[in-house]
């Protein structure tokens, strides 16, 4: 029997865009993410996330999106990996391209940032 997992729900997102898109993606691009969150229920099943994810292209200009989520905590990584894919989309860049820049993207405990008490 398969248990259905829903996605965390958005609560906020936040743009800060040099520009509504990446002029030249063939020019290159770095991108990269943080993320931090809670538990928010004795039973550490339902969770608070906050997600930052940014690109910075050839000239320099930042793409930063800054979500919230919340609910059940079994989908948290795809959260942040949809989060990445969808804005990547959003400034332009090609499916092709996304899929080849993030083929060895992983979520490491490296990019956890410890909530502040």
């Amino acid at each position: 029997m398969m248990i259905y997992n829903p996605p965390l729900l958005l609560r906020s997102q936040d743009d800060m865009f040099a520009q509504n898109r990446i002029k030249n993606t063939l020019l290159g691009f770095n991108w990269d993410f943080i993320y931090t969150g809670k538990y928010i229920d004795k039973q550490k099943t339902q969770i608070e996330l906050s997600v930052s994810t940014w690109v910075i292209d050839h000239d320099e200009n930042l793409y930063m999106r800054c979500c919230t989520y919340s609910g059940n905590r079994s989908t948290w990584k795809q959260v942040i990996k949809d989060q990445l894919y969808k804005m990547m989309g959003e400034i332009d860049i090609e499916v092709n391209l996304i899929k080849s820049e993030t083929r060895y993207f992983m979520i490491t405990q490296e990019k956890y940032i410890k909530p502040e008490a």
